[in-house]
């Protein structure tokens, strides 16, 4: 890939899920345009709205330059110079797919769990025995980013449909 002038396969390792997910949480503002504020959550914590100035490709082509612009393959940084349209909707896809998982996941854990921080879930207390700490382990060593996207998404009704109000 990357030969020649051809573009370079983008795939999403877990280094470059990583730096996704540290750009999302070092870019808060952002992160809360890509996945919605909603009136209600702005006027409960007594602030505006925020809302996108520009698209959320906008945000995605930040988020790529944070993931692709240092990456450790010469071939890709060149190629995300040449095309970073290209690697933003990559970016939008990538998150798309780990969305996707995540409902997946908290579907499985229902609404006992999936609403709660990951600190309520301590092994030995009532709901670590209610939901288990074998199945919150599992989920870490299968889909290790859904603890950080639990962070940024467990109170978001259009991406966690059990949601905690109490947290909201």
């Amino acid at each position: 890939d990357g030969r020649d002038g051809q573009p370079v396969r983008i795939t999403w390792n877990s280094l470059r899920i990583e730096r996704a997910l540290d750009w999302l949480e070092n870019n808060v503002d952002e992160r809360v345009k890509l996945f919605s504020d909603s009136t209600q959550d702005a006027t409960a914590q007594g602030r505006k709205k925020k809302t996108s100035k520009g698209t959320k490709n906008a945000h995605y082509l930040k988020m790529s330059d944070y993931v692709f612009s240092t990456d450790p393959d010469k071939a890709v940084r060149s190629d995300f110079k040449r095309d970073p349209g290209r690697y933003a909707k990559s970016a939008e896809n990538c998150i798309t797919r780990l969305r996707k998982t995540y409902r997946k996941v908290n579907a499985e854990l229902g609404q006992t769990g999936a609403g709660l921080r990951i600190e309520d879930v301590v092994e030995g207390s009532d709901i670590a025995n209610k939901i288990g700490t074998s199945h919150i382990y599992l989920i870490r060593e299968q889909f290790p980013a859904w603890e950080r996207l639990h962070g940024f998404w467990r109170t978001l009704p259009n991406i966690n449909p059990y949601t905690v109000d109490a947290d909201a």
